[in-house]
């Protein structure tokens, strides 16, 4: 009992402590436990109505040559541009298409605009 009084503030801590500790060890076996391994798929949609450059730009808070490259990308996906290599230069050329495949938002419609000049 000496030993108790003359370290009271010693054993309190240490009784708070082991108790602190079961509490933690058994929540963690009662939820806290991993799930099962496996393949993890991810479940997200693009936001809408914000492009592939759009998306770059919220990221980076600037344009650069990815933010163009994927508008350019978004453009040949919805079947509005076809963009080739020349054989004898090593040029991309850009071809307006009439196959379009979906409508286009603001941003895509002022690089589509502004690259084949209508």
């Amino acid at each position: 009992m000496w030993w108790l009084r003359d370290n009271l503030p010693l054993a309190v801590a240490l009784g708070g402590g082991g108790l602190l500790l079961v509490y933690l060890i058994g929540t963690w076996m009662r939820v806290g436990r991993d799930p099962e391994r496996g393949v993890i798929i991810p479940r997200y949609r693009p936001t809408e109505g914000l492009s592939p450059a759009a998306m770059r730009f919220l990221r980076r808070q600037s344009y650069d040559d990815k933010a163009f490259a994927s508008a350019l990308m978004g453009l040949a996906a919805k079947g509005y541009v076809d963009i080739s290599e020349d054989a004898s230069s090593g040029r991309y050329v850009l071809q307006s298409l009439d196959k379009h495949k979906g409508k286009l938002l603001r941003g895509e419609e002022t690089v589509y605009r502004k690259l084949l000049a209508f």
